[in-house]
């Protein structure tokens, strides 16, 4: 899910999340690699996930 918020108060611009990420799972075959990850990535940031 994608979310984008801004509001602004007097010149004053507040963001908030660009992308929120909740309950990832991943596996391979019978292995699982991510369980119920979340991730919440706001404005000018970079995250990766790596294993």
């Amino acid at each position: 899910m994608y979310f984008f918020y801004e509001r602004q108060y007097k010149n004053l611009l507040i963001y908030r999340n660009m992308l929120v990420a909740r309950g990832i799972k991943k596996a391979y075959e019978q292995v699982s690699v991510l369980r119920g990850v979340d991730i919440e990535v706001q404005k000018s940031e970079i995250v990766s996930i790596a294993g």
